[in-house]
Parts: structure tokens; C-alpha cells; sequence
């Protein structure tokens, strides 16, 4: 973190504002994000991208985000600011509480899922041709690439799961197998509580990180909204899950339960998958194991 404030220096003439303060961030990806405060008044939110492909993601991510933008949703499109030494993303600050600090209370519960579930049927209704995502690239659920990972997973989950666990995990791939000619949608990918800011009347006012963006089965964000919330928050699910999928859109009943099911393991094993160590694989494969015992 130290050398990202450090380096902010380097945006500041891009920003028209010298950075006079910077503070953690409760959201976002906060190894990479701070609050910065210029000089001006102005008051911004930057995240700094690395690595190889670090100017792709960032262009990526900014054109969904105008996309959105343009289309209603509360999205803010961030600003590219490129040097030799990496690529940043600015945006202005928004104040306000993630919609995981709203998951305490039943009834708090179930305004956020009234929220969050409008949302997803936005997000649903989003023209995905006009974005121009490439669907193997940005990790498309049931693309090819995907089902190669998710059944490379298989191997090391089954060694995990029980015999009723094995047989949802075969359910949830038979439903992969099947599903080609499902409804496809642009999908936000990592659509959880903690992604959007609620202000002070606790209406949405920011959704956040597009690291997952995707074109999708249409009920991906709806599928994975439920297990962020069912592992974390399992009181609020209970409280809540029924009212978000009526705001999302969403009728519940055999088929569609088992759309969603299978969504949320095929989710967890493309987790699995992409983990670079064993502890982080060896938590997803936890969470494999759990949901696919509920």
C-alpha cells in the first residue's frame, strides 16, 4: 500500500491536483485502492493495475463502465491514467456504505436485497453485444475454457466430497453439459453485498469492480449473489433470498433452483481452478464442499 500512495504522485498531474491525503478504503480491492484528497476539493477514488495485460484490463474495465453508465445504472466511468510505470484507474469518491454493512438486521437485509435484486435485473437487461466482450477471454460460465477448468478441479473436489456431495457436483456439470442453448446475458460477475454503496437513504449509488465482467448465463449474478450471502450472512439469506429474487425478476421452483445451484458449484470450481496456492485452493474447496451440501 505504502508504495501506491507514494506513487501517487505520478497521477497527479494527469488529475490536474496535487494529492494532499489518502486514506484506506473500506471496499474495493484495497491492496490497490485509496481515497485520494486533492488539493482543489476534489475528492477521488484510484486503483492502481500491475502486470502483464494491466493496460487491457484497465481499458476493459473502464469501457464497461461507461457502457453502464450510459445505460442508468449507478456505475461512475473512471478515467485511464497511463505511465511507464503502470496503469490507473480514477474515479470520483462516493460516499457512503457497501451493502454488506446492511446485512445485520432482517429488514436492513431485506432492503438490500430489494435494491440488489433491481439491479441485477438491470445489469440482466444490458445490451451485452454492444460491449464487444470477448467471452473466452473474460471468462464466460460456460464457455469452453471454463468447463476445461472447472473439469481439471473435479479430480481434486471429488477427493473432497462425500458421495451425496459427488452426486451435485455430477448434477451441476450434467446441467453444464445441457445449458448451451440458455438465455446469455452481461453478467457483473462478482455481483455480492459488498461490491455496491448505498447511501444515507440507502438507495444504490455505486456498483463496483468489473475485474469479472462477463457474458453469462443470464442468472449468474442471481446465483452468486445467493451463495456470497448464504456463506457469509446465512441469517440474512434466510431473511432476504425470497424478496431478492422476486426484485431480481426471478420465480423460483425445480428448474430454476437447479439453474442456480448448478451456477454457484460451476462458480466455486472455476475458483478452484484459478487459486495459485493451495491455501487459497484448499478454502475454495471448502466452500465447494458446503455449498454443495446445502
Amino acid at each position: 500500500m505504502a508504495n501506491h500512495r507514494t506513487d501517487l504522485g505520478l497521477v497527479a498531474p494527469a488529475l490536474g491536483s496535487d494529492v494532499v491525503g489518502t486514506t484506506e478504503p473500506e471496499w474495493g480491492d484495497r491492496a490497490a485502492t485509496v481515497r485520494a484528497d486533492l488539493a482543489d476539493g476534489r475528492v477521488v477514488a484510484v486503483r492502481r493495475l500491475d502486470g502483464p495485460g494491466a493496460g487491457a484490463a484497465a481499458r476493459r474495465i473502464a469501457g464497461i463502465a461507461a457502457h453502464l453508465e450510459a445505460a442508468g445504472l449507478p456505475v461512475s466511468t473512471p478515467s485511464l491514467i497511463e505511465s511507464e510505470e503502470a496503469i490507473w484507474l480514477a474515479a470520483p469518491w462516493i460516499d457512503g456504505e457497501t451493502g454488506a454493512a446492511w446485512l445485520g438486521d432482517p429488514e436492513r437485509a431485506r432492503h438490500l436485497a430489494r435494491r440488489m435484486g433491481r439491479l441485477a435485473r438491470g445489469l440482466r437487461g444490458v445490451d451485452p453485444g454492444a460491449l464487444g466482450l470477448d467471452t473466452g477471454e473474460v471468462g464466460d460460465a460456460t464457455s469452453g475454457a471454463v468447463v476445461v477448468r472447472a473439469r481439471e478441479s473435479l479430480a481434486i473436489a471429488r477427493d473432497t466430497l462425500d458421495a451425496p456431495g459427488q452426486a451435485a457436483l455430477g448434477d451441476a456439470l450434467g446441467w453444464l453439459d445441457a445449458s448451451s442453448d440458455r438465455p446469455r446475458a452481461f453478467a457483473h460477475g462478482d455481483f455480492a453485498p459488498v461490491n455496491v454503496i448505498l447511501d444515507a437513504a440507502g438507495e444504490i449509488v455505486a456498483l463496483l469492480d468489473f475485474e469479472h465482467a462477463r457474458i453469462g448465463p443470464a442468472l449468474l449474478d442471481v446465483a452468486w449473489w445467493g451463495w456470497v450471502v448464504r456463506h457469509h450472512h446465512p441469517e440474512a439469506w434466510s431473511a432476504a433470498w425470497t424478496t431478492f429474487l422476486t426484485a431480481a425478476g426471478v420465480q423460483p421452483g425445480p428448474v430454476i433452483d437447479r439453474e442456480i445451484r448448478s451456477l454457484q458449484v460451476i462458480r466455486l470450481l472455476e475458483a478452484v481452478a484459478a487459486a495459485d496456492d493451495a491455501a487459497t485452493r484448499s478454502t475454495w474447496l471448502g466452500r465447494l464442499s458446503e455449498a454443495v451440501a446445502w
